[in-house]
């Protein structure tokens, strides 16, 4: 986050030990292992998503013989309507966006969705829902997927 918060329009450029930190990090996390495999068109795509008070994530990845390989990742910081969000509905705005993301590799295809948390069988199961709810379920039941928790 404190590289993010120096891209905000109205920052000042303020170079600190905790930007350093995590610039050094973020360095060693692109250089190194675990390296991305290319898709598969005869395996089952696996989805993994995940949201906590500063953004949502996903692993975009395949079972490939014993192996669980990654494909992609992708990441979102959240804006400030959005950390205001319950931790439900930042994990099934994790699961839509993550979707959405990743919509060339899944569209029209089944695939596996993992999340930690019990949200999409919520959504699923909730009695007319309205405005970005019922957005929601319209996008994901498009999809031809099976998940887990």
């Amino acid at each position: 986050r404190p590289l993010h918060k120096l891209t905000e329009a109205r920052s000042n450029f303020n170079w600190t030990e905790e930007c350093e930190k995590s610039f050094n990090s973020l360095k060693q996390a692109l250089t190194t292992s675990p390296v991305l495999t290319y898709p598969r068109t005869d395996k089952e795509f696996i989805l993994d998503t995940d949201a906590c008070n500063e953004g949502i994530g996903a692993v975009l990845s395949q079972k490939i013989g014993n192996e669980e390989c990654a494909i992609a990742y992708f990441s979102k910081s959240l804006g400030k309507p959005e950390r205001n969000y319950c931790v439900m509905r930042k994990e099934l705005l994790a699961i839509v966006k993550s979707i959405e993301h990743f919509h060339h590799y899944l569209y029209g295809r089944k695939f596996l969705l993992r999340t930690d948390h019990a949200s999409l069988r919520w959504l699923l199961n909730f009695r007319e829902p309205e405005g970005q709810i019922a957005r929601w379920i319209q996008r994901l039941l498009i999809q031809r997927l099976n998940y887990s928790e």
